[in-house]
């Protein structure tokens, strides 16, 4: 690229003064109070508004001049710029200074300060928009409703990443919660052996089977027993049936020898009405013993009646008796339902406890799907609070540099991750100046002379070895450094 001179007038302490800008270190010596300072302004004034508001004429000369190429900046009470200069520079020349040492103490200071000079060097702005851009949909929930943003990028995404952090520990926390009510369920979950060929339905028909099989044993049993009882006073009262037989016999003979008497009191009654007045008396007695006879012969046809129902009943105690006592069920057959009945209740239990499981299963399996799901979007958040500083890292478009949990850290093959603040000044000046020129040539195109500005004191705080390293830099990307360095004679340029 062919040099670029700049020749100032008038302008500060500097009466006249040409530099011819190339590609390296562009360095200014002289006493204090020559305008090495004003000089390194003068160029960067050319395009930075920032840095044409800092100059001022010589005293005792109404204007000054700065000139380069077409362009020409007039310093007078105003600074006006006109034509076009072919070289360029960053807007605020001060923020290479700031990002290489931002001059404060406290880590998240200097973040601050280093990401508002990057933003100003690459031109760019983080809003709300680019977290929603670049994290998961999962948590623009919470950038709308539990983040407030404020124009602080730095202080934003740490309030970014402190609520997406804190649904990350509430999943985490639902996650633990729902892992323990698993292991609550597997613990009290029945054990029950692999024997389960039945359901509880044929298991149920079986029992009442066995149960009803019981109760007719047991119906037997009890009918066994009455008859049993029946057989017994049968054969007890069978003992009286042929004297209740012989008393009915003889009732009945009385019963003729009554019934003969009747008819011949009768007849002596008719013979002795036909004598009524002869022997009334006889009548009355005759009367009186017919009565007697009549009640008698009652009493006795009534006997001989409860008599055949003794009889009777007897008779059938006696056939009854005849065919022995019935023998009653087997015990042991009762022994054997009672087996069967307990098995087919503990094959009961063993189904129930089956099936008991099988929810339990059921359940935990759930329970998994939801602990999953918990994990699953306590994975997402961590992850998308981790991406929060790549946002900025993203957006501030800085080659070689990047955010990592809150500091910068290089992004270049063999020493990524190591910390910026670490490293040695040369070393952060030649990262600076490639994001600075990176920026510079989106902007203005590759022809420019891209120039950028050292202050004194800075540049005199390098070793050789950090000085070599910016010069080398700025060789490989073709811009001028104009940096400045004490000595006793008057302005030159090196």
């Amino acid at each position: 690229m062919a040099k670029k001179k700049v020749t100032i007038n008038n302008v500060g302490p500097i009466s006249h003064a040409e530099i011819e800008l190339k590609p390296g270190i562009n360095l200014l010596r002289g006493r204090n109070e020559t305008g090495k300072s004003t000089a390194i302004r003068a160029v960067q004034a050319l395009t930075s508004d920032a840095a044409m508001e800092t100059l001022t004429p010589k005293d005792g000369t109404p204007v000054g001049f700065v000139q380069c190429g077409a362009m020409t900046l007039e310093i007078g009470r105003r600074v006006k710029r006109s034509g076009f200069a072919e070289i360029s520079s960053i807007k605020d020349p001060t923020d290479i200074d700031v990002l290489v040492d931002p001059g404060v103490k406290g880590d998240e200071s200097r973040m601050r300060y280093r990401i508002r000079a990057l933003l100003a060097i690459t031109g760019q702005q983080i809003s709300k928009q680019d977290f929603v851009d670049t994290l998961p949909a999962a948590v623009h929930d919470i950038l709308e409703d539990k983040v407030e943003f404020t124009p602080d990028p730095l202080e934003s995404a740490k309030r970014v990443k402190r609520a997406i952090e804190q649904y990350a520990r509430e999943y985490e926390r639902e996650a633990d919660a729902k892992n323990g009510e698993i292991l609550e369920v597997i613990r009290s979950m029945p054990e029950c052996p692999e024997v389960m060929q039945f359901t509880e339905e044929q298991l149920k028909a079986e029992l009442e089977s066995w149960v009803r099989r019981k109760i007719e044993l047991e119906t037997e049993t009890r009918l066994a027993a009455e008859v049993a009882a029946q057989v017994q006073a049968a054969q007890q009262q069978a003992t009286g049936l042929s004297t209740t037989e012989q008393e009915l016999r003889t009732l009945l003979t009385l019963k003729e020898e009554a019934d003969t008497s009747l008819r011949d009191r009768q007849q002596r009654l008719i013979a002795a009405q036909q004598a009524r007045d002869e022997a009334q008396a006889a009548l009355d007695r005759a009367e009186r013993a017919c009565d007697n006879a009549h009640q008698e012969s009652v009493a006795i046809e009534q006997r001989v009646k409860d008599t055949t129902k003794t009889v009777e009943r007897l008779r059938e105690m006696k056939n009854i008796a005849e065919r022995g006592i019935p023998q009653p069920p087997d015990a042991s057959e009762f022994g054997i339902i009672e087996t069967e009945r307990n098995r087919v209740l503990q094959l009961m239990d063993m189904v129930k406890a089956k099936k008991k499981k099988e929810e339990a299963q059921g359940r935990v399996a759930l329970m998994r799907d939801q602990h999953t799901a918990f994990a699953q979007q306590a994975a997402v958040h961590r992850d998308a609070a981790q991406q929060v500083y790549d946002v900025l890292s993203k957006k501030l478009n800085a080659p070689g540099l990047k955010i990592k949990d809150g500091e910068f850290v290089l992004d270049e093959p063999g020493r990524e991750g190591e910390l910026f603040d670490r490293l040695s000044d040369g070393k952060r000046y030649q990262v600076a100046i490639r994001i600075a020129t990176k920026a510079l040539r989106a902007q203005f195109g590759p022809e420019d002379m891209l120039t950028i500005g050292i202050q004194q004191k800075a540049w005199e705080g390098l070793d050789e070895s950090n000085q070599a390293l910016i010069a080398q830099t700025a060789i490989e990307e073709n811009v001028a450094i104009v940096a400045a360095q004490h000595s006793m004679g008057p302005l030159s340029v090196e």
